[in-house]
This record gives C-alpha cells, sequence and structure tokens, in this order.
C-alpha cells in the first residue's frame, strides 16, 4: 500500500471506484463508502454488539411507534418521523453487526417501506400524502421521507436492491408533480396542525437524496427538484434562542 501526503484533496478528478458527484454538480474530494464495506472489530465490535442487545435492538419490543400496524406497514395508522429515525440507525446497525436477528427485523421494514409505493410514486403513511387543516388547506408532508431515504439509500448500498433507484426516481416525480400550494407550504395558524409544516426548515435535508440518485441516474430534472426543495427552505429564524 502507497499512502501520499497532500496538501488539500485534489478536486479536479472524480473519484471511478465508487458513486460520485457528476457534472455539473462540483467533484467531491472524498467518497462515503459504502454500508457494509468496512467491519468493525475489537471494542467497536463490541460496543454495536451491546446496541444491537439494548434498547436499539429491542426497540420494536417496548415501543409504540413501532408496532406491526403503525403506518409504514401500510394502512390507515399514524407512521412519522419516529419510525426512520429509528430504522436509519436500527438497519447499518443490523448490517455492521451481521446479526442475523437484527437484520431480519430490518429487511421486513425494508420491504413494507419498498413495497408501500403507490401508483403515482408516494410511498409511506397514507396520512401524510394529504394532510387538510381545519381550514381546508391540503398540503403534503414529505418530512418523513427525508429521514427514511436515509434507510432506503443504506439498504441498497448494502444489497444493491434493484427496485431501489426506480422507486426513488418515482417517488422524486411525485414530488416534482406536486401543485405548489401543497409542495412544503410556509402554513398558516389556522390549519390546526404543526406537523406537517416542520418540513419548511428541513426541506435541504432532501437535497443529498436528490444528488445522490442523480449521481446513478444522470436525470436533470432531479436537478431542477433539487433547486426547487432549496429554494423552500425557511430563512433564518431566531425562535429558538430564548429557550
Amino acid at each position: 500500500m502507497q499512502v501520499n501526503i497532500v496538501g488539500t484533496p485534489n478536486t479536479e478528478t472524480s473519484n471511478a471506484f465508487y458513486n460520485t458527484n457528476r457534472s455539473p454538480l462540483l467533484p467531491s474530494p472524498f467518497s462515503k463508502l459504502p454500508l457494509g464495506s468496512i467491519r468493525p472489530r475489537g471494542w467497536l465490535k463490541h460496543e454495536l454488539e451491546l446496541m444491537g442487545n439494548g434498547m436499539t435492538g429491542r426497540l420494536t419490543e417496548l415501543s409504540n411507534f413501532l408496532k406491526p400496524e403503525n403506518g409504514w406497514f401500510g394502512g390507515d395508522e399514524e407512521g412519522w418521523e419516529e419510525q426512520p429515525y429509528w430504522l436509519r440507525g436500527f438497519h447499518d446497525l443490523a448490517v455492521l453487526t451481521g446479526d442475523q436477528r437484527l437484520l431480519g427485523e430490518a429487511n421486513r421494514w425494508m420491504e413494507a417501506v419498498i413495497t408501500s409505493q403507490d401508483e403515482d410514486g408516494y410511498f409511506g403513511a397514507a396520512v401524510h400524502k394529504c394532510v387538510v387543516g381545519k381550514n381546508g388547506e391540503k398540503v403534503c408532508d414529505l418530512w418523513p421521507h427525508m429521514v427514511m431515504l436515509d434507510a432506503v439509500i443504506g439498504h441498497y448500498e448494502h444489497t444493491g436492491d434493484a427496485r431501489v433507484l426506480p422507486m426513488m426516481t418515482r417517488f422524486f416525480k411525485f414530488c416534482r408533480d406536486l401543485p405548489e400550494e401543497q409542495f412544503i407550504p410556509e402554513g398558516s395558524a389556522d390549519f390546526g396542525d404543526w406537523q406537517p409544516f416542520i418540513q419548511t426548515s428541513r426541506a435541504g435535508d432532501m437535497l443529498p437524496h436528490l444528488y445522490w440518485l442523480y449521481n446513478y441516474t444522470g436525470e436533470t430534472w432531479l436537478l431542477d427538484l433539487a433547486t426547487r426543495f432549496y429554494q423552500h427552505i425557511a430563512p433564518p429564524t431566531d425562535e429558538w434562542l430564548d429557550h
């Protein structure tokens, strides 16, 4: 093995071994290794095993959010940010430990998420596809998908599941085709529910997923959609300074 020491990473060329930025995106000097490329050993492996046998690995036995009838498994039940926040870490933990119990549970969830997709491209809990406020305003809540796509991408990196790229493409076409009034609106006080408007401050969380997919497919409309998400990010605020 030869190791070179440089003052700054070379940004003039792209990494030919892993998925990296296509033009017109700026070349990335570093590439994230796909999930599963590195196997933990020693102390780190032991710590991950403790997590797998602890609350993270047993949360399905403890949390009402992870009950079998939650919205990510279909039906009309709630399924928002809580499940994907857990799943994206749980899935990676399962891969890194190789624990068959964890892998089985992670794969069960990923199968449910992928097969939940509607014909129009939407996937996940149906209750967030069109949230109707007390004032009659309609909003599509895309925030939980921003979190869940972390898990979906990790699943693809580990398995190469051929369904993932088409699934994400269909979902982003659904986002692209949303009417402006339903696409990450600022919201109004008389809507009666704060949840669908969390996405106004988190809209930028979708950008890495769009760039990731673009780097695989080269479909330039994904960059236009990334611009649309960017333009809907809420401006800086001092809302939390006194909290």
